[in-house]
């Protein structure tokens, strides 16, 4: 059996698909993000804060300073931006370890097959619909006099 007809043996759940599943969802970015699960994340050295404005320096020692004793916030050294992922509804900070966006893309790999089909029904459906309303401003043109006649 080749490898392309024993698909069905693939565990997708296995696949590393992290990265893929967060850019389709990933809706912006800043140097705080607030996380769904309470965590704000926030990016200390980013270009956003300008280390000669009082009022920026000020925030940065205060963030450091509640780092210390804050276990919901989380300081990021390596970034300049975070960014959010907007899945359900719902904002998560891209690398927090709650990981809030995974039970989302779990759902939606076990139940692909179902949303492949229901995709297809919308679509025909969608078709349909637009096809009516084609119909429908055809018939409705003024310049035809067709639904004036009735």
């Amino acid at each position: 059996m080749s490898k392309l007809q024993d698909n069905r043996n693939v565990n997708f759940l296995d696949l590393d698909l992290d990265d893929a599943f967060q850019e389709c969802f990933t809706s912006s970015g800043g140097p705080v993000i607030e996380c769904n699960c309470g965590r704000e994340h926030v990016c200390i050295t980013s270009n956003y804060f300008d280390e000669d404005d009082p009022e920026d320096v000020a925030m940065i020692a205060a963030y450091e300073k509640r780092a210390k004793t804050d276990e919901k916030l989380i300081l990021h050294y390596e970034y300049d931006t975070i960014s959010q992922v907007e899945v359900g509804g719902h904002a998560f900070a891209e690398d927090c370890e709650c990981e809030g966006w995974r039970r989302y893309m779990e759902f939606i790999i076990t139940n692909r097959r179902g949303i492949k089909q229901f995709l297809i029904l919308m679509s025909a459906r969608a078709t349909i619909a637009l096809e009516h309303e084609k119909t429908f401003n055809i018939l409705n043109d003024k310049a035809l006099k067709v639904l004036d006649q009735h």
